[in-house]
């Protein structure tokens, strides 16, 4: 928006001189990028997080890319060591929201090496691409089954000595965990894991298959726009936007503070060409690499890692029979955890307020620690 405003009073000025436009026009666009970059600045100042990790490791893929993965030590010697993998638009901030309002450092504060990895294409990972250029290799699904969450458990293995850890996977994580456990390498190197609003299937948009959407090329452009709205609008005005909020978490689970935090750190723009891998296979009913080599599903069906999986029956995002399907899939030793005041649980949950607020810190946080116990 910057930017454009900036271009756009450029513009207008060059024309002023020649007596194209008025400078009245000159002088509001002049005004509007100020004040946009006033707020802007305001705003970053108020909710930028301050870093609460240790330690920074730049993990390198098989493929050249690198991914930056956050250490969080514990005091004393750890008990295990614990991979944390954020979602689908989303950052690591999903784990670390505040000081007082973080599951990567309570799992610390247990006794746990904590490292939560940032996937490529998000977060500071993301792309500073200009507008004009075009991604010939931008991030799909098969990336971070593939690449990215391999080589941080490889990383993760040879930082804190742990030969088999564990892994805790919100949303699109926990998705990536699903056929990732079932792989030679997967069953070598987690010993238990938790998944949290992670679906092993997609919703049935019928319309979605046929719409027309050239995702061929939309995948290829830029992504912006997911980030700068919760970051810009919907966070410094946090309670205003409301029924927007709804569709992420429960917000009477979470301070109004550690929402603006969340909206302002956690949330990231996410690569089309990720949504087009997934409209594929809406297409194809089925989780399978983009090239059809790999079929996520069978995969997932091999997964003998113990896992806890945990649902919200207010959860907007992923739905709970498609969450279910992955529990059922799952062959090994399993719970399920269903969050809802129906099942006895003290609140009502939401996507994302499973893994920050005061309700997941009281009811949630528990449950991930006694099972990484076992």
């Amino acid at each position: 928006m910057i930017f454009l405003l900036a271009m756009t009073t450029i513009v207008l000025a060059v024309l002023n001189v020649f007596g194209r436009a008025p400078p009245e026009t000159v002088l509001t666009f002049a005004l509007a990028t100020a004040a946009a970059i006033v707020y802007v600045r305001v705003v970053s100042a108020w909710l930028a997080a301050a870093p609460g990790y240790d330690e920074l490791h730049l993990v390198r893929a098989d493929d050249g890319w690198t991914l930056p993965m956050y250490r969080y030590r514990p005091a004393g010697e750890a008990k295990g060591a614990v991979l944390m993998v954020h979602g689908i638009y989303s950052t690591m901030g999903v784990f670390d929201v505040a000081p007082d309002m973080s599951l990567a450092r309570h799992l610390r504060d247990r006794g746990f090496d904590v490292y939560c990895l940032e996937l490529r294409d998000m977060g500071v990972n993301g792309r500073r691409s200009r507008w004009w250029k075009l991604h010939e290799d931008a991030a799909t699904f098969d990336h971070y089954v593939l690449a990215d969450v391999p080589a941080a458990v490889r990383d993760v293995q040879r930082t804190s000595g742990f030969p088999r850890i564990h892994y805790v996977g919100h949303s699109m994580g926990g998705m990536i965990f699903y056929p990732y456990g079932g792989s030679e390498a997967g069953q070598r190197s987690i010993a238990r894991a938790v998944t949290m609003g992670s679906m092993a299937g997609l919703p049935d948009h019928r319309w979605l298959r046929f719409l027309p959407i050239p995702w061929g090329l939309l995948s290829r452009l830029p992504h912006y726009g997911v980030k700068e709205a919760s970051a810009f609008l919907l966070a410094p005005l946090v309670g205003i936007g409301f029924f927007v909020e709804l569709y992420f978490l429960n917000p009477w689970n979470v301070a109004a503070r550690h929402r603006r935090r969340y909206f302002f750190n956690g949330v990231a723009n996410s690569p089309l060409a990720l949504l087009g891998h997934f409209a594929a296979m809406y297409r194809s009913r089925t989780l399978m690499s983009k090239d059809g080599k790999h079929d996520f599903d069978a995969l997932m069906r091999q997964n003998q890692t113990p896992t806890l999986v945990i649902a919200a029956t207010h959860d907007h995002i992923a739905s709970l029979p498609l969450v279910k399907k992955g529990y059922d899939a799952l062959p090994g030793d399993k719970r399920w955890l269903e969050l809802s005041k129906k099942n006895g649980v003290a609140a009502n949950f939401g996507h994302t307020d499973m893994a920050f607020g005061r309700a997941a810190e009281a009811i949630v946080w528990p449950e991930i620690v006694r099972w990484l116990e076992k």
